[in-house]
């Protein structure tokens, strides 16, 4: 399974690398979204413009954001990109994401309001006077703030980034609307998207993918590197820059096509078996039905 693995994220990342206009359009979604983030949050609003182009911000940030999944889903699926497709699979992806990301909030709010019950023992004023306490105070792990940390990297930074992302991947499988409505309940699609989102594959997919977007930028911006001069450091911090910008993106195509194909060759295995078996049925349903018709003609011939 994860040899497997390992082979469909080289191979996509080996057919990303041929799409280069493709890859352009990503590059230049990604870097508006930036540039609208980074507006959002050093504009200042002491002026009627500056506030107005602050809500105009507000308003471009998510759809600059879900323009890029949406793209990147409509290139995995159709090899291509549909401008019109793409914008309406972006308008999607928000529809469905809004009720989980409130979902997610509410579950935050309550997560910080049990951990408030188990807070971490604070030493008396008394012990820190001068003379009471010639030597600093070892402090012992407080073991509900590590499981309550652990428990929120856990859910929000795994379960609901994965549950979204297939949540994405199954809104914008065409052949899977139409299939939807005709015999899938609501709690149904969930179950499936959830064991798809926590299959072993998928996990190892996304848990790659984010030591690719997360850990390798990091090193790339903080790692020390002795420098002198204050125009090379300047220029090498530059150059971080851009291979901060490059690694990120190219990462979150990784990961988000991977988990795309496979989803979608599983769906697409599965559908064709339904359509196998209603098939079958429906001409087991017809033989029986003709036989029974033919036994009734003998019958009256007789």
């Amino acid at each position: 399974m994860f040899n497997s693995t390992i082979r469909r994220i080289f191979v996509t990342a080996a057919s990303l690398l041929k799409q280069r206009r493709i890859l352009g359009a990503f590059a230049l979604l990604y870097a508006l979204l930036l540039g609208a983030v980074y507006g959002l949050v050093f504009t200042p609003e002491a002026t009627v413009g500056q506030v107005l182009v602050t809500l105009a911000l507000i308003l471009a940030t998510p759809f600059l954001f879900f323009l890029l999944q949406a793209a990147i889903l409509d290139n995995a699926r159709h090899g291509k990109l549909d401008p019109r497709r793409v914008i309406r699979s972006g308008f999607k992806l928000f529809a469905v994401t809004l009720p989980v990301i409130l979902v997610a909030a509410g579950a935050f709010l309550l997560l910080n309001q049990w951990q408030s019950h188990y807070p971490a023992p604070i030493p008396p004023p008394w012990l820190r006077a001068e003379g009471l306490a010639p030597e600093p105070l070892r402090q012992d792990i407080h073991w509900p703030t590590l499981m309550f940390s652990t428990l929120r990297w856990i859910v929000f930074g795994v379960l609901v980034p994965l549950f979204i992302i297939h949540l994405w991947i199954a809104t914008t499988n065409p052949r899977r609307e139409t299939r939807v409505r005709k015999s899938f309940s609501f709690i149904k699609r969930i179950r499936q998207i959830f064991v798809r989102a926590f299959a072993p594959a998928s996990v190892f997919t996304y848990t790659i993918g984010m030591l690719v977007v997360v850990v390798v930028p990091y090193a790339l911006l903080f790692v020390h590197i002795p420098i002198n001069g204050a125009r090379t450091d300047f220029a090498v911090f530059i150059v971080r820059l851009i291979f901060v910008f490059m690694v990120t993106l190219f990462g979150w195509l990784i990961t988000i096509t991977s988990l795309a194909l496979d989803s979608f060759d599983l769906q697409d295995q599965l559908e064709d078996e339904r359509d196998a078996l209603t098939s079958l049925e429906e001409h087991s349903s017809d033989s029986v039905s003709n036989y029974f018709a033919h036994a009734a003609r003998v019958r009256q011939r007789l």
